[in-house]
């Protein structure tokens, strides 16, 4: 994977492990620093010309308050005050509001991962649109933007990014074989659906802006 998104001048990524309390996938932000560290002394020894900052995605939960008190969460790039939540799948969302609003309370930056692909927000898009004007920000995924045009989720990708109401968009990589960092081609799809200034600011300058905080 590392190869890959050097293959296309890609030399900065975040790595964002789950965390969802209660299962196998809630590493603590020190485990996560610790492999982070790992990995990159790996790509160190080995010449590839890649950084790893830390990261995690957080499962919204109303315990959110509680993880944040024993300092098990981590913000994106390891350090300030912006952290990745993902919403639940399924249901009103009540989880993510509260999380949301008890980060904004507490001068934390929640950064809303993939709202385009809950059904929630697909038929509720107005509730989301509270949320970002709250405070909150918002990461679509890459391969949303390049879903089949009918599909509810590329529609309100698109939707989003036109208005200007998107901050990131994440490669969502798992691995160098399905769901791999993004080649040529996808870059090149990109800047014909949303434009090259678009990639940029989301891809390039405000994650750069984000890990400078």
């Amino acid at each position: 994977m590392a190869k890959m998104y050097v293959s296309q001048g890609v030399h900065h990524v975040v790595a964002t492990p789950h965390f969802i309390n209660g299962t196998a996938w809630a590493n603590s932000a020190k485990i996560v620093m610790q492999s982070v560290q790992k990995m990159q002394a790996v790509l160190n020894k080995n010449r590839i010309n890649l950084i790893i900052h830390p990261g995690m995605e957080i499962a919204c939960s109303f315990r959110v308050p509680d993880f944040f008190a024993q300092g098990v969460l981590l913000p994106l790039g390891g350090k300030g005050n912006m952290f990745l939540l993902e919403p639940a799948f399924h249901g009103t969302q009540e989880e993510l509001v509260a999380s949301v609003h008890f980060m904004l309370r507490n001068n934390r930056v929640p950064i809303i991962a993939h709202p385009e692909r809950i059904s929630y927000f697909q038929s509720n898009p107005d509730d989301l649109l509270a949320l970002i004007n709250q405070g909150a920000r918002i990461q679509l995924t890459m391969d949303s933007l390049l879903a089949p045009p009918q599909s509810r989720r590329h529609q309100l990708a698109l939707r989003l990014v036109q208005t200007r109401q998107v901050h990131f968009l994440a490669s969502d990589a798992h691995s160098s074989a399905g769901r791999e960092p993004p080649g040529e081609s996808v870059w090149c799809r990109l800047e014909e659906l949303i434009g090259k200034e678009c990639v940029q600011r989301l891809c390039v300058d405000n994650p750069h802006t984000l890990l400078m905080f």
